[in-house]
């Protein structure tokens, strides 16, 4: 384990980020919980006692035992079930672990391979948290950061939490395999302390659960929230939902139904059209034919799994070669905005929209900023888990500095445009059904919808 301090002075100068991982991973392999105590002036540790002195006499005063049916005991300063659930405690200090996968055991360190070191983008999101400790300090937040190894392993996380975590822990974040994450979200609920996870998302993770926050959203919203930009911008006899003839593809399509059913208050509001993928070029005339004359033609692909990646292809591909004249748009997944084989042309001529729920702007001056004091600290660019980082330890150093350790039930105050992402944190509710209603989970519902637009990818939304 790894604790820091953003108290403490930062280490200056350049250090590449691979001597970094060496270092980190020397650090994380030796070091014990032990590093860093409590500070002196934590006030969560000062308690005053009285003085000792002689015994003093009692007092013998008798008292009469008074009927509660007419004499009711004072109920005043005690608090409902929800209040004490929910209580606050506003520290002089705080301290978050961090359940990071860098999986050290499995890391090559060997410098000649340094592009595939398998857990670079968990070192560049660990640098991100350390450029957030320094502007924490700047802004009087106190934080001590304790980071863990999970290997993914939950056996590892169990061991952590019986053995190793600080007492004093006020929040956990990470790590990202589901097995690992259900046994922190119990563990979270049991000892009422916020667990987030920063990666995965899921609506199995957690059973009415108000400890656990989600900072992606869940697929379904991704679904959501193109069916509103889609039909903001065009209409229903423009837009075609696309998939192959399988279960996996077609399900999806009730999603985008039901919100175009909210919108438009129809049922089956949009088009779908399905075929096999091995027979694409037979069947393309069907699709050629569905591209309108006098206006632009919508296709929407649910397709979110890098397995689907060469259908994906195949499908944008194909429309590029055939449409012509005709104006299409496609609307798509986060996948596909990390796909090598879509070319700027094909980004261009087609359209694309992709909805993120995260995504940096790499020409705005504070993330030119944060490029510059990333290079000068680590001499490299950030990845884009560097942002991401960054973004959600200053959320959460920010969130508990303002509202203590219940700050769970205060998130949605939050407005601030972070680097990457917006936070927007909503309960997610067990029932539509207002009388049964209780939280199931939190979850960031922000999502943005991202075209390439000049040589680059602009926020459309």
């Amino acid at each position: 384990m790894i604790s820091v301090q953003n108290r403490l002075q930062q280490l200056s100068g350049s250090r590449n980020l691979l001597v970094f991982g060496f270092i980190f991973f020397f650090a994380i392999t030796l070091s014990s919980c032990g590093v860093f105590g409590k500070s002196k002036y934590d006030r969560d540790t000062v308690k005053t006692h009285p003085p000792i002195d002689k015994p003093t006499k009692v007092d013998t005063t008798r008292w009469t035992k008074l009927p509660e049916d007419k004499f009711p005991p004072i109920t005043s300063d005690e608090k409902s079930e929800e209040e004490a659930e929910y209580e606050t405690i506003l520290k002089y200090s705080y301290r978050v672990a961090a359940f990071i996968p860098f999986e050290i055991n499995k890391m090559d360190l060997n410098i000649e391979n340094s592009n595939d070191l398998r857990s670079l983008k968990y070192l560049h999101y660990y640098a991100g948290m350390q450029l957030a400790m320094e502007q924490l300090k700047e802004e009087d937040v106190r934080l001590t950061l304790d980071v863990f190894d999970s290997e993914e392993s939950k056996s590892r996380i169990e061991q952590i939490l019986d053995q190793q975590l600080p007492q004093e822990t006020d929040a956990i974040m990470g790590p990202i395999k589901k097995e690992c994450l259900v046994t922190l979200a119990e563990f979270g609920k049991e000892n009422r302390m916020p667990i987030i996870s920063p990666w995965y998302s899921s609506q199995s993770v957690a059973k009415e659960n108000p400890y656990y926050i989600q900072f992606n959203p869940f697929l379904t919203e991704h679904y959501h929230a193109i069916t509103e930009h889609a039909l903001e911008e065009f209409s229903k006899d423009q837009i075609f939902l696309v998939g192959r003839e399988n279960t996996r593809d077609t399900d999806r399509f009730k999603y985008f139904q039901e919100t175009a059913e909210i919108i438009l208050d129809e049922k089956e509001a949009l088009k779908t059209f399905t075929f096999d993928q091995d027979s694409l070029s037979a069947e393309f005339e069907i699709i050629k034919a569905k591209l309108l004359d006098d206006k632009a033609t919508v296709f929407i692909l649910p397709n979110y799994s890098s397995r689907d990646a060469q259908f994906i292809y195949d499908f944008i591909r194909r429309i590029n070669v055939e449409k012509l004249d005709h104006e299409v748009y496609v609307y798509g997944m986060p996948v596909m905005a990390s796909m090598d084989k879509l070319s700027y042309d094909y980004l261009i001529n087609m359209n694309v929209r992709i909805v993120m729920s995260r995504f940096v702007d790499v020409s705005g001056p504070l993330e030119k900023r944060f490029q510059s004091d990333f290079f000068e600290e680590y001499n490299c660019f950030p990845m884009d888990e560097a942002y991401e980082g960054y973004d959600n330890l200053l959320f959460l150093g920010r969130a508990l500095k303002r509202y203590g350790t219940g700050f769970v039930r205060k998130l949605d105050q939050d407005s601030l445009e972070y680097l990457s992402t917006r936070f927007n944190i909503q309960p997610v509710m067990t029932s539509n059904n207002v009388e049964d209603q209780s939280i199931e989970y939190f979850e960031n519902q922000n999502l943005r919808i991202i075209q390439f637009v000049e040589n680059q990818f602009q926020t459309l939304k």
